[in-house]
């Protein structure tokens, strides 16, 4: 995959991640659907993804808790944690293609 490529898949993810912790913030909750979204999300980043999978390890170095099994509000923010983590591998791509 191109540069060009990378940073238009990186830039759609991080849309689809703030929509989803955009409809957290304005209900407070997800519904059914709007949770199985955003763990097929997190899920996604942490299988293609070493660093997000490192990060969600060290995360929970204290106890597992399945995506499945979690909190909206744990989702929530690991949602959030992959925004952040998206938006720094943005910058990197972009620099890489200057």
């Amino acid at each position: 995959m191109s540069n060009e490529q990378e940073i238009l898949k990186t830039q759609k993810d991080i849309a689809e991640r703030e929509r989803i912790s955009n409809k957290f913030k304005l209900k407070g909750y997800f519904s059914k659907e709007e949770k199985d979204e955003a763990i097929e999300k997190v899920l996604d980043l942490r299988y293609s993804d070493m660093n997000v999978m490192a990060i969600a390890v060290a995360d929970n170095i204290n106890g597992y808790t399945t995506p499945e099994a979690a909190t909206d509000d744990m989702v929530f923010n690991e949602i959030n944690k992959q925004i952040e983590f998206l938006k720094a591998k943005l910058v990197n791509e972009i620099e890489e293609n200057q």
